[in-house]
């Protein structure tokens, strides 16, 4: 109908031969289903169109009130009063892959778009979650309740799960993932939003691409990302840990390697020869050694810990 294909009508003929009549009613028939597929078909764009307004409005919009959102929410069967997480799909180097795909057709890019929509939808209504969702330009966005105390952990797998699909089903897309901390009211979404997209550029600078990144693991990282580029970090960096990150790449690494699993392990010293494979005589040096490079004490807890968020920060700027 109108240059779509809609489906197939068929008939058996079992005990008679199909006449003009006949005929005329098939196509009669096919016509009204049609007619009703079409209906049904734009009565569900239309609330797509809904649910994506009303998701970016949640975002974005700064005249959102709880009342305006339970009113328009009711057409969505979503709770807007409920607590929620928000998450974020985010496709790695879409424009790169646009390019090495040589994919150009504006059609053929929404459709591939829309298909991730579509798998991704389908992942979580069939994990039974309720949720409300947007595709905007590279990123598909959703908006899930979740009770007051609820458990990230299969959350975090279910697009876990979604992102290995997407990796094997779609040739050479990968997808970033950032999962927001839970929003207790309508006003925390946009912070939400804004903690989905700083979880997806942690994640790829500390873990690569393909990477689902929960808000709340980051744990210091939130506060040091947003520090990064300030001149005076820059300096505390240089202060703590001077010119090791000026030494050749296998030195580099190996003394970074040894001194951050240090830190992590409280400067145990067995315990730190145990986790990277070496013979205790063989810490002591490499720790003799980065006594002398970094002109500090590394028995003393403050230090440590200096050194830790000096290495973090290094680790950012890098990136």
């Amino acid at each position: 109908m109108h240059g779509r294909f809609l489906g197939y009508l068929i008939v058996f003929e079992k005990n008679k031969k199909m006449d003009k009549v006949d005929y005329l009613v098939l196509e009669y028939g096919a016509t009204v289903a049609a007619l009703e597929i079409l209906k049904k078909s734009k009565d569900e764009r239309a609330l797509d169109r809904l649910e994506s307004d009303f998701v970016h409005d949640l975002i974005f919009s700064e005249d959102m009130t709880e009342q305006n959102a339970a009113e328009r929410a009711l057409f969505l069967k979503f709770d807007p009063a409920a607590p929620h997480i928000i998450v974020t799909i985010d496709i790695d180097d879409f424009s790169d892959y646009l390019r090495k795909s040589q994919v150009s057709s504006e059609v053929d890019i929404q459709i591939l778009k829309q298909k991730l929509f579509y798998t991704a939808h389908k992942k979580l209504s069939d994990s039974h979650l309720k949720f409300v969702s947007s595709r905007r330009s590279d990123k598909i966005v959703f908006i899930i309740e979740v009770g007051e105390s609820y458990d990230l952990t299969p959350i975090k797998d279910i697009f876990e799960e979604l992102r290995d699909h997407i990796a094997r089903n779609f040739q050479d897309i990968t997808v970033s993932v950032g999962i927001s901390s839970s929003c207790m009211s309508v006003e925390h979404i946009p912070k939400g939003y804004g903690e989905t997209e700083k979880a997806i550029k942690i994640g790829r600078i500390l873990g690569g691409r393909n990477k689902v990144t929960c808000f709340d693991e980051l744990g210091v990282y939130q506060i040091l990302f947003n520090l990064k580029e300030d001149e005076e970090i820059k300096d505390f960096i240089e202060r703590q840990i001077g010119r090791l990150p000026k030494l050749k790449n296998n030195k580099r690494n190996e003394l970074t390697h040894t001194l951050n699993t240090y830190i992590e392990l409280g400067g145990n010293t067995s315990k730190t020869a145990e986790a990277l494979f070496v013979h205790r005589n063989t810490l002591n040096y490499r720790l003799r050694t980065l006594n002398n490079l970094l002109k500090q004490d590394l028995h003393n807890p403050h230090t440590l810990l200096n050194l830790a968020i000096a290495l973090k920060l290094l680790r950012l700027q890098n990136k």
